[in-house]
Formats: structure tokens, sequence, C-alpha cells
């Protein structure tokens, strides 16, 4: 049950909702994401993945639950390293079909990681979380950098905690 107040003031409240900074309101709302017509440049992606990714604030974003290269079954006689083992992860992953699902809501997600770090003044990180949003849907599974640092952190992540 509410307090009598917010029943009697609720109408009044949303009169004065505040004014957002016109850049936040589309880093909440994706609308730079639609609008943006830049060429991506595979580079920049790199730097701005190896700049969010560093942040605090990311330190859970991995995917868990995945095996590790030395559970890997060998391919060929050899065993494979981390990264190629990221490569047949983000490929298997790619064909299911709930991929669409996955990259719809890691863009939302770095959409509102962006609003949260311009608010906390970390503008070109907000910046970084902009573009590899913007990035996502463009950019292959395979070759996404973001996707590939997700899953080489979920392997270090999950060996590390296996082994201790």
């Amino acid at each position: 049950m509410l307090p009598p107040e917010y029943h009697l003031f609720n109408d009044l409240i949303w009169q004065f909702q505040p004014k957002l900074d016109e850049s936040l309101v589309q880093l909440w709302e994706g609308a730079q994401a639609t609008t943006e017509a830049s060429p991506l440049d595979a580079e920049q992606l790199e730097s701005d993945t190896e700049a969010l990714m560093s942040h605090l604030s990311m330190t859970a974003w991995a995917f868990h639950g995945l095996p590790t290269p030395n559970q890997s079954v060998p391919a060929f006689g050899k065993k494979l390293s981390s990264a190629q083992v990221a490569t047949v992860i983000l490929r298997e992953i790619a064909l299911v079909p709930e991929r669409a699902q996955l990259l719809d809501a890691l863009e939302c997600l770095l959409r509102f990681q962006s609003a949260w770090l311009y608010l906390a003044g970390e503008v070109t990180l907000a910046d970084c979380a902009r573009r590899l949003a913007v990035a996502l849907p463009q950019v292959s599974m395979t070759e996404n950098p973001l996707l590939r640092k997700m899953v080489e952190r979920g392997l270090a992540t999950d060996d590390s905690t296996r082994t201790s």
C-alpha cells in the first residue's frame, strides 16, 4: 500500500520531471545507434573493447560456463589455443536461433552502460560503449572484438575457478 501523500500528489509529481541532457537521452534510447553512418574501423573497435573491458564496471562481462582449452578435444591431433576455442564458440553461438536475442540484449546493455559511464563522468568510455553498441549488429560474431573478449574472459575465469 502506498502512502496517502503519494496518492494525493502523484499527478503533480510528473509535471516536474527533470530535463535530461540530450546526449544522455540519445545514449539511453539508442537514437545515435540508428543514425550513425560512419564506416566501422576494426582498429577503433579493438581499442574501444580494450578500454571498456579494462574498466572496473566491466569485470563481470564474460560468457561463463564454457569449456576450457585444457578440456577441449584435440582437433587433428593438436590442442586448440584459447583464441581458437573462442572462435569455435563464437561460430557455434552464431548458428543458434537465440543469437538475435543475445545480440539485442548486449546492444541494449551497452547503451545502458554507456549512459551510466556518461553520468559517472567517463565520457570517453561512454563513447567507446556507444560505438561498440552500434557495431554489435554490424560485425560478424567471430570478428567482433567485444564478443571475443567476453568469451576469452569467460574461458580464463572458468579455468581459474576450476583449478583452484
